[in-house]
């Protein structure tokens, strides 16, 4: 009758020829439609995938912070280590007020956007930004899993739902 046709009427899986199901339901699949980061506590959680592919990507331990109600926005333009583009994917910049970390982002290129988080009346932004305050940032060099402070072009005050052009973050 045809290719796609099998010779039982008991076929588990009718509209596929070849009887193979993957993990996410396609017929012949490979896993690619459900598949990403599966663990809870990785930055890029998926939270509709079934398969771990591997992808889990982990914010550095000095660059925890909670979210507040109350943040600006700091796209950095360029991002160096010595005169060495920081590597998109792998490395991180981190946004401070004095030793308390109240943003951070991985590295994605030019225009990357480091949120600072501010004091909004509850106990878990303690010691994040107020107005006026102006972040300090520190990049996280994976290849060498360590933290140095950073210079930055920044200098304006930190003020809620503000949106920063900073031209650098270099060590």
């Amino acid at each position: 009758p045809g290719g796609n046709w099998v010779s039982n009427n008991d076929d588990l899986y009718p509209n596929c020829s070849s009887n193979f199901i993957d993990a996410c339901g396609e017929c012949d699949g490979d896993n690619s439609s459900c598949s990403g980061c599966t663990d809870m506590i990785a930055a890029n959680y998926c939270e509709e995938c079934i398969v771990d592919d591997g992808s889990c990507i982990y914010v550095p331990d000095q660059f925890s912070f909670n979210q507040s109600t109350e943040q600006a926005f700091y796209f950095v333009l360029d991002a160096n280590i010595d005169g060495e583009t920081l590597v998109e994917g792998e490395d991180w910049i981190g946004a401070f007020k004095g030793d308390v970390c109240v943003g951070a982002r991985e590295w994605s290129g030019q225009f990357t956007d480091v949120p600072a988080m501010g004091y909004d009346g509850f106990d878990f932004t303690d010691g994040y930004m107020s107005s006026g305050d102006i972040p300090t940032f520190m990049i996280y060099d994976a290849s060498a899993d360590a933290y140095y402070p950073a210079e930055t072009s920044l200098t304006e005050g930190w003020a809620a739902y503000g949106i920063y052009n900073v031209e650098f973050v270099n060590v």
